[in-house]
């Protein structure tokens, strides 16, 4: 596989250890005389600072604190307080509960051992789920109090606070108005806004939380803020837990790859996301043509991959014609796609200028997909990996086509170079020919590919020769 496709589908496989972290084990992540940074070169250190030595304090003993961290941290403060918990591998179910009266920017998961729903229930835990918001209450003397058990909230302005006036009233400021209320012996309930542990977060990642469901997706709310969601290998969700960020409208990418019991139901609740530009279903082996009906309505896609997706058929492509701003692409081992489906691909509008990226790794395509492709002459990057049935001569007709082509993959292509390829790939940059039966005299042909860094002649028949004409043609 290509070296450009190797970081966006790899580098996020990291699963969470099943088992989570027991409290009394926390300590022991951060010892006392842990008290030193080491200077950049490792030959020197430093006293840490004093707010690091509070934070690793705070966070040692977090887990036995008996109430959760109050109210009014300073934004910055309460990250680093996260961060240092995450990056010590020290963050359960109590160490989270205890952050959850504090606004949390994001909420990265995916380096923690044991991730379940008792993770966001206890950090949910208290909110009113009230769209309206929680309810707070002035008694007889102007005194405030709440009628939940918590606030999320940094801060409350003082143009929302009560105060008591001289003349025995209670006032209320409402977008800078006083509003005088008469004393009485009973007790006024006033609307304040919604608050939430999540109400600021920007950014979920439960990467490989296999213990996830969707029961507890359900518990996070008020997500207004949040722009990327990463719910790569939770094998656990299905799609009604996907309601939870169905209101959040400013997330531009959801990356939810190999979550294989994934159904239809679960783009249905995200169909509305117009601002989505980056979506990642790969894996997701129960979705069929219905979610790709869904997809096609998020006209702002960017980038979509749903490989491995084998229930997707020719007809599935058909509901892209709207994603007009599309530059990436990957249908890889979708072993339904045929030739027909490339056509249907290449004559949608502005496919042809505006598609960069190709995969179609595995797929069932031979000589007559291959020669639709050379209408697509934007393309930079090609992924043809296994599709055994391309032969030499139709592919180098196509590559003639696309000059801006830096990138190719044909492995696993047998005799993929019988016929020459010279001035048809002066632009690439990245060749990967393994497992392609590949042999001295197929390179022979090749004497001038001017841009070329990288090239896999992994399990080919090549000897000395062809390594010594590849080093006198400057390749």
């Amino acid at each position: 596989m290509n070296s450009y496709l190797i970081e966006t589908k790899y580098l996020s496989c990291r699963h969470s250890v099943d088992s989570e972290l027991p409290n009394e084990s926390i300590g022991s992540l951060y010892p006392v005389e842990d008290n030193y940074v080491i200077d950049k070169g490792g030959k020197t250190r430093s006293p840490k600072s004093l707010e690091e030595l509070c934070i690793d304090s705070v966070c040692r003993n977090l887990a036995d604190f008996d109430q959760e961290i109050p109210t009014g941290l300073p934004q910055e403060l309460v990250d680093k307080l996260l961060h240092s918990l995450v990056n010590h591998s020290a963050l359960n179910v109590s160490t989270l509960k205890a952050l959850r009266k504090c606004e949390l920017g994001e909420l990265p998961l995916h380096r923690c051992r044991g991730v379940s729903d008792e993770w966001l229930i206890a950090l949910n835990h208290g909110d009113t789920g009230n769209a309206n918001g929680s309810n707070k209450y002035l008694d007889t003397h102007g005194e405030e109090y709440d009628s939940s058990s918590s606030s999320n909230s940094s801060f409350h302005s003082a143009m929302s606070t009560p105060r008591k006036l001289s003349n025995g009233l209670t006032g209320l400021r409402r977008e800078n108005t006083i509003i005088d209320i008469p004393m009485t012996t009973e007790t006024i309930m006033v609307d304040m806004p919604p608050v939430s542990a999540t109400a600021t977060t920007t950014l979920l990642d439960f990467r490989g939380s296999q213990k996830l469901t969707d029961r507890g997706l359900l518990h996070l709310n008020h997500l207004s803020a949040l722009e990327v969601v990463r719910l790569d290998h939770c094998h656990s969700i299905t799609g009604p837990g996907l309601v939870a960020i169905s209101n959040s409208h400013l997330i531009h990418t959801l990356t939810m790859s190999n979550c294989r019991c994934l159904t239809d139901e679960a783009i249905a609740n995200i169909g509305h996301l117009t601002l989505l530009t980056t979506l990642v279903l790969d894996g997701c082996r129960c979705l069929t043509n219905v979610a790709l009906r869904t997809v096609g309505a998020l006209t702002n896609l960017r980038k979509l991959d749903v490989s491995q997706c084998d229930l997707l058929t020719d007809d599935a492509l058909r509901y892209l014609h709207q994603l007009v701003f599309l530059e990436e692409l990957s249908l890889g081992w979708c072993r339904r796609i045929s030739d027909r489906g490339i056509q249907i691909l290449v004559e949608q509008p502005l496919r042809q200028e505006n598609l960069l990226t190709l995969c179609l790794a595995r797929c069932q395509v031979s000589d007559t997909g291959v020669r639709h492709l050379a209408r697509l002459t934007a393309l930079q990057n090609l992924d043809l990996n296994g599709c055994c049935d391309v032969k030499s001569l139709a592919l180098g007709e196509t590559l003639s086509a696309l000059q801006h082509l830096q990138t190719l993959d044909v492995s696993y292509c047998p005799g993929i170079l019988r016929s020459s390829w010279q001035g048809k790939i002066d632009s690439l940059k990245v060749l990967d020919l393994c497992y392609a039966s590949v042999k001295d005299v197929h390179l022979s042909r090749l004497t001038h590919l001017p841009l070329l860094e990288e090239i896999n002649f992994d399990s080919c028949q090549i000897g000395d020769w062809s390594l010594a004409h590849l080093a006198d043609n400057n390749f």
